[in-house]
């Protein structure tokens, strides 16, 4: 078996993509999740009654909490930094005090302030862009899942950013990556499949697409786009780390304001905007009632109100709303630092990556608690389900070169092999042109290893 899949690619840094799994699945633990929208299949580690409704302010709380980790982190490293500098002056100030033979120190100075004084000059708009519209895409995501189910496919992800890495960075597309584009290819028709069922069983309260069924094409062009400017979002992020230097905490940081300000201003809006309990399509979204039956999006009236003694909400439901919120706060934020952590050390594809392997591993967690209670038509939805995450999986680790295929030549350009033709390549020419080049031959081939070094680096 060896013979025929190996596996590579394999650093220490893979880790932060399982950390930001741990991370999501839990903060997944303390909203509620569960199978097809069927309330016997939700899993939930505590039950905060009607508060569970008021997601947007929760979501407020997530986005401070994310505030308040990269804060930290970014006070850390600045102690950090500062501590080694008195130390390295320690260390050093007998040679301070002594004439300098040379301009190392002082250069260093000036090209430390030089930096600082660049560091102003970042790509303002170019920031406010990306991360207001990551936050306006992450509402509309939510949105789009309460009226759409079973229509996240972010399968297209892996083609639309295969497809913005040839065309702006010139990186071509190989075999071993074309047998990963038809296991997501797969995957996706059994995505489809499971929307198709869906729509056959004719319960309207699941999804909005079984009432108005020509909403499906719609639905479909609209994640189109919400693909495509979320993977054009996280290349953004790439760049700002990659070419500007802004460290993934100072991401993290701006993430977390942007979305806390968003969230606060939408919803100051939704408290003063209702909708009559009667409209089929609000009833979607609009879940917050009032006493006269008026439903919002969320409202910080009616949710501040149910902590007041006088309350209609019991002790219990309160106790666990407070326990939540730190809880599924704390793990939000933790999930975005390794989130952007992957970001920063590995690729855009390694993030995506995040997508299949959260709702495979979801899936098997409900397998596993709640599997005994899925019966009837279900657990053939169920089945086709999670088979299609397990191929987006496999195809997202044979596109990344995790997953390595040895057969019909399909490791041939795999990134490792390129780089050992790389480096053999220029021996080759030395052996066969070394008689006739003489002395020449030996700087030659320092060089050529020398490049061939830097290629490894930079790629």
């Amino acid at each position: 078996m060896v013979k025929y899949i190996s596996f590579g690619g394999c650093t220490k840094k893979l880790i932060y993509i399982l950390l930001s799994i741990v991370f999501l699945i839990l903060n997944r633990f303390f909203i509620g999740f569960s199978f097809d929208e069927e309330p016997k299949y939700k899993i939930q580690i505590l039950d905060n009654g009607n508060f569970s409704n008021h997601y947007l302010i929760k979501e407020i709380f997530e986005y401070l909490f994310c505030i308040i980790v990269a804060s930290a982190l970014i006070l850390k490293d600045k102690f950090g930094q500062n501590r080694d500098f008195i130390q390295q002056n320690e260390e050093s100030n007998e040679i301070l005090l002594k004439p300098s033979l040379t301009l190392v120190s002082d250069l260093t100075m000036i090209y430390k302030d030089t930096f600082e004084s660049n560091e102003t000059n970042y790509p303002k708009l170019l920031i406010f862009n990306t991360f207001f519209l990551y936050i306006v895409l992450e509402q509309i995501k939510i949105i789009f899942k309460i009226f759409f189910i079973h229509m996240d496919f972010w399968m297209f992800q892996l083609y639309i950013v295969a497809f913005m890495n040839k065309k702006i960075f010139k990186i071509e597309i190989y075999k071993h990556q074309i047998l990963a584009f038809a296991f997501i290819f797969v995957s996706l028709i059994l995505n489809f499949i499971t929307v198709f069922l869906t729509m056959s069983e004719g319960q309207e309260s699941k999804a909005l697409y079984i009432s108005y069924k020509g909403l499906f094409a719609l639905a479909l062009v609209i994640y189109l786009l919400y693909a495509f400017f979320l993977s054009y979002t996280f290349i953004n992020i790439k760049k700002l780390m990659d070419l500007k230097f802004i460290s993934f905490n100072k991401i993290m940081l701006i993430y977390g304001l942007f979305g806390f300000f968003f969230c606060l201003l939408f919803c100051l809006i939704t408290t003063f905007s209702s909708s009559n309990a009667e409209n089929k399509i609000a009833n979607y979204l609009f879940k917050v009632i009032d006493k006269n039956n008026n439903t919002f999006i969320d409202n910080f009236k009616i949710y501040f109100l149910n902590f007041r003694n006088n309350s209609d909400v019991k002790n219990e439901d309160k106790n666990s709303e407070i326990a939540l919120i730190f809880l599924r706060s704390l793990s939000f934020a933790l999930y975005k630092l390794f989130n952007f952590k992957v970001i920063e050390d590995l690729t855009v594809l390694h993030k995506i990556l995040c997508y299949p392997l959260l709702y495979f591993f979801q899936k098997l967690l409900l397998l596993f608690i709640k599997g005994y209670k899925i019966k009837g038509d279900l657990i053939g939805k169920f089945i086709i389900d999670i088979f299609s995450d397990f191929l987006s999986v496999i195809g997202y680790l044979i596109y990344i070169e995790i997953i390595e295929i040895n057969i019909c030549n399909l490791n041939y350009n795999l990134r490792k092999n390129i780089m050992a033709r790389s480096r053999s390549e220029p021996e080759m020419i030395i052996d066969a042109f070394g008689d006739s080049e003489g002395d020449d031959v030996p700087s030659d081939n320092s060089k050529d290893t020398k490049s061939s070094k830097n290629l490894e680096v930079y790629n």
